[in-house]
């Protein structure tokens, strides 16, 4: 089961400010019943949802512990410039339980989107952006890793969307 919420206010002309909440069903960790209670996105979310990291439903994502997401969107655009940032408290949905059935806290972390994009000309922009995860000891359990590194990425792009053919009616 998947549901989810934004809303989202334009407090001026260049600020815009979003809340949101996405919950993705799952099943705890300990549950040895063969029923599926994990939501699967068949397709994938590529950094649709649930931070631009992609450490939900890419990869090994089926029969976890489902997902809460909790978000605010911040967006500034001034000229030819547009900032973002896009904070994300994550949450299990389920349990997660350990081999020696002890219960860990749901927190699995807080990652931090930060974008901007430039518009050099009406056919030629640049974006690029920053994200950083603050993983918890429980998103370390379910994720088989250590949450002490840091784990991060930036990326950058340039898009050039020549106009080859065209024609008026």
């Amino acid at each position: 089961m998947e549901c989810h919420a934004n809303f989202g206010y334009n407090i001026t002309d260049a600020f815009k400010a979003g809340l949101g909440y996405e919950f993705l069903s799952g099943k705890a960790s300990n549950d040895g019943s063969t029923v599926i209670k994990s939501f699967n996105p068949i397709f994938g979310t590529n950094h649709g949802f649930n931070g631009y990291m992609d450490y939900f439903y890419v990869g090994n994502h089926l029969n976890n512990v489902g997902l809460q997401d909790a978000f605010i969107k911040l967006n500034y655009n001034v000229n030819k410039w547009q900032f973002a940032l896009i904070p994300h408290v994550f949450l299990s949905a389920a349990d997660v339980v350990t081999p020696v059935n002890e219960k860990l806290d749901s927190y699995l972390g807080t990652e931090v989107d930060a974008t901007f994009g430039y518009n050099f000309k009406k056919n030629i922009t640049v974006t690029g952006g920053y994200s950083q995860m603050f993983g918890s000891s429980t998103l370390e359990f379910i994720k088989n890793g250590d949450a002490n590194h840091t784990n991060n990425w930036a990326w950058l792009m340039i898009s050039v969307d020549p106009r080859i053919f065209s024609w008026k009616k």
